[in-house]
């Protein structure tokens, strides 16, 4: 039961306050005391979880206490109740209070403000969210010049003047500043050109608050993420940041809640910066995982790490002692209705004015997962005219600003299915689509075809794309037939005033076209159009990711069977895809998880084999005329077991001429040979034979010299770029040196880990080798030979 102490000098103010929470006895063991002394006391001798004080009280006041009550207990939730929530209370208490309350406070303003401080404190003391936080290797400190100006606004004398002369140390955030002062955003009549005057104009939190997101934004290494662009982050952040403070002064929020709400817009998006930094690689894969899967990137992010870039950018403002309610307002903002509250809060505005930014609609309450909601979707930023444009790109002077708002990283249109996107080469008419249908889809535009291709392959898919038919350079049955070769699914409109039964034919057999509307086109009549189109690309995506699911649950059957068959393989099978993985992200190669499958189940057709030639190919053992025979069919056993799955076409067709040479000798003998032979297959043979020598403890470098040597046997081009890229990669792993390894026993061996050392039975028999990853079955057969036989502990495994 949480602990709850209540203080105040008025002994009505405590029997009012006891009256007015008895309904919350049963949840709440609350302590109601007359002094800062006594609660002080009470707190030596066991502390509470939320502590509610009284900010004018005789002896110790409300902010003296809490202070005393944060060397205490840290973790407590400090609350001041008071009637007089002044700029100077304000200022006293703001390192010692996470709330402000103004009385007279009604009971369910008080509930909801303790439910929501206690679901921030469990976010930020969540045990498991700091250990999948480890794998982050650096956490930023806290900005000296941030620090520097809050110093200066608590000193007794401080000025905007002072606060300009801190800011001026900073070349790079004058610039900003001055850029931003002078930008659209804060609408100054008159051009500003020193970081005083910026300062005065601003404000002490503006300027505080810029300075702390400015050097933030700044640390950020460019090259570790080349496709990630923070100068468009950084134009979202600052406009969400306007937004949210202009949504709280339309709701006549106190000075202090506009501020916040400033400040927690322009630092919503702050985890994306620590992921992007630290983790480049796997959150380059999240954010290609939301473009190709049509999800939500925050819905990527929970997959990929676990967390999202929410929960990040939380963690570390709770970590600088930020106010909580903009800890709150970032850690929430995909899904404020984790928090919910009477009262207008940061969190609210920068919640609605995330979505006002990116042009879609907010979620609704009534709409979410009453359990653990999943953040709101961002589906597609609408290209509109925004009341207040974006900055340009950083500058030193004041520029222009651009015409329409730019897309953030991370916000792109085809991150959910519900995105369309509208081409013609008529501004005027994109402007009346997204004025006529933005409140009811995510609408997304392109000035002619060639800015349409560009956006589906940047930002795709799209649900729908309609398009005008007369364009000049490209016409719109042109278009759509390219929309079809890169994104089949997407269901392609198509809206003209020209059209006669000729075009009709040849745009629904070139474009396959799902509608075909004239122009002019009624609103509702589009709209009825796009919903349909909707739904049948829903109907589409739906299929597919069943059919998706279906296939990786096949192969994971089969790669799972071929490890507790034969486990002795089941580690160069892991080598092979390792390899795939390597090449694939070397070269930038398309579909390559078709090779990774290849090379996972490559001997497949293996389970079909006596386990006495299975033992003597094992050991390199000859074999007679018929076991020969037998081995060589089990490629084209591995190809008919697969060939009638499904989209597995390409690798079993891999798998069958994975043994035939580039010359055409080998198996299966068919004729087949050079760049007729299935590229997968190509690849497999030289991958196979490199581990092969490899294992025999030849070097790389020793390996290709002998590969070389085997006139017709491999594509040389193949073989050339393999070579290239193994070869760099080895000398990676060597600068990088050995990989951390640890020791558990059977009792701590989970799914998921990969083993860095053989498992074997206490009879030496080898169950499992190394460079497996541990999957259910192979669990289960470990722990299966221990019951029966007993296995050898602990186990090596390797670090994550």
């Amino acid at each position: 039961m949480r602990r709850i102490l209540f203080v105040d000098d008025e002994p009505n103010m405590l029997r009012g306050l006891e009256r007015m929470l008895r309904p919350m006895r049963h949840e709440w063991e609350m302590t109601f005391l007359d002094s800062g002394q006594k609660a002080l006391d009470a707190f030596r001798q066991s502390p509470f979880d939320v502590v509610v004080s009284d900010f004018r009280m005789p002896g110790m006041d409300g902010a003296t206490l809490l202070s005393e009550i944060k060397k205490i207990s840290p973790d407590s939730v400090r609350m001041i109740l008071s009637g007089q929530v002044s700029p100077e209370v304000a200022m006293r208490t703001v390192r010692a209070a996470h709330r402000f309350l103004s009385k007279p406070c009604d009971p369910e303003t008080l509930k909801a403000t303790i439910a929501r401080a206690f679901a921030l404190r469990k976010l930020l003391s969540d045990a498991t969210l700091k250990q999948r936080l480890s794998q982050i290797v650096s956490i930023p400190s806290l900005p000296s010049v941030y620090s520097e100006i809050m110093d200066e606004m608590q000193s007794p004398g401080g000025s905007l003047a002072k606060v300009g002369e801190i800011v001026s140390k900073d070349i790079g955030m004058t610039a900003k500043i001055l850029q931003i002062v002078n930008s659209a955003f804060f609408g100054v009549p008159r051009h500003v050109a020193s970081p005083a005057e910026a300062a005065g104009l601003l404000g002490f939190d503006i300027v505080k608050s810029l300075a702390l997101s400015l050097d933030i934004f700044a640390r950020f290494d460019r090259g570790k993420l080349p496709d990630f662009s923070i100068d468009r982050l950084w134009e979202h952040s600052l406009a969400v940041g306007v937004e949210a403070k202009d949504l709280a002064k339309e709701e006549h929020a106190p000075r202090h809640v506009c501020d916040d709400a400033f400040m927690a817009g322009v630092l919503h998006d702050v985890g994306k910066l620590i992921l992007a930094d630290n983790l480049p690689v796997p959150y380059g894969r999240a954010l290609a995982l939301s473009r190709s899967r049509g999800i939500p990137n925050v819905q990527a992010e929970q997959q990929m790490f676990g967390f999202t870039h929410a929960e990040v950018g939380a963690y570390l403002l709770g970590l600088w002692g930020l106010p909580d309610a903009i800890v709150e307002a970032v850690a929430y903002h995909h899904c404020p209705e984790k928090c919910p509250a009477t009262e207008f809060t940061p969190l609210k505005a920068v919640a609605k004015a995330n979505c006002s930014v990116l042009g879609i609609e907010p979620i609704e309450p009534a709409q979410a997962e009453p359990e653990a909601p999943k953040p709101a979707p961002a589906p597609a930023e609408a290209q509109r005219t925004p009341e207040r444009p974006a900055p340009a790109p950083a500058a030193t002077h004041a520029v222009e600003p651009p015409q329409r708002a730019r897309r953030p990283e991370g916000t792109e249109p085809g991150s959910a299915s519900g995105s369309i996107l509208c081409v013609d080469d008529d501004p005027n008419i994109l402007t009346a689509y997204q004025r006529a249908l933005r409140k009811r889809f995510s609408i997304d535009t392109a000035l002619g075809p060639e800015e349409g291709l560009k956006k589906i392959n940047r930002f795709g898919p799209y649900g729908v794309v309609v398009s005008d038919l007369r364009m000049p350079g490209m016409d719109g049955i042109q278009f759509l037939a390219k929309v079809r070769e890169i994104s089949p699914d997407t269901v392609r409109i198509m809206l003209t005033g020209h059209a006669d039964l000729s075009v009709t034919i040849d745009a629904v057999n070139e474009g396959n076209i799902f509608r075909f509307l004239m122009k002019p086109c009624e609103p509702d009549i589009m709209a009825a159009a796009l919903q349909a189109g909707l739904q049948q690309y829903g109907l589409v995506t739906a299929e597919r990711q069943l059919l998706d699911q279906t296939l990786t649950g096949s192969v994971q059957a089969m790669t799972d069977l071929l490890a507790t068959v034969d486990s002795e393989r089941s580690g160069q099978r892991t080598v092979l895809r390792d390899y795939v993985r390597t090449l694939a992200n070397a070269l930038h190669m398309t579909d390559s998880w078709q090779l990774e499958v290849a090379a996972m189940l490559h001997d497949v057709g293996s389970i079909t084999l006596p386990p006495e030639v299975m033992v003597k190919t094992r050991n390199g053992s000859p074999l007679s005329d018929p076991e020969e025979q037998i081995l060589e069919r089990v490629p084209e056993i591995g190809y008919n077991l697969l060939r009638n799955i499904p989209r597995l076409e390409p690798v079993a067709r891999a798998i069958r001429y994975q043994d035939k040479n580039y010359d055409g000798s080998g198996i299966p003998e068919d004729g087949v040979a050079g760049q007729a032979i299935p590229i997968g297959a190509r690849i497999l043979r030289v991958l196979k034979d490199f581990n092969e020598l490899t294992l025999a403890n030849q070097s790389v470098s020793e390996a290709f010299d002998v590969m070389g040597t085997r006139s017709g046997r491999y594509d040389p081009k193949v073989l050339g770029a393999i070579e290239t890229v193994l070869k760099a990669a080895a000398g990676e792993r060597a600068d990088a040196g050995a990989r951390p390894t640890t020791s558990v026993f059977l009792k701590d061996l989970a799914v998921g880990q990969v083993l860095a050392g053989d498992v074997k039975t206490s009879q030496g028999r080898l169950l499992i080798s190394a460079g497996h990853r541990i999957t259910g079955p192979i669990l289960a057969k470990i722990h299966n030979y221990d019951t029966l036989t007993g296995v050898v502990e602990p186990v090596r495994i390797y670090q994550t």
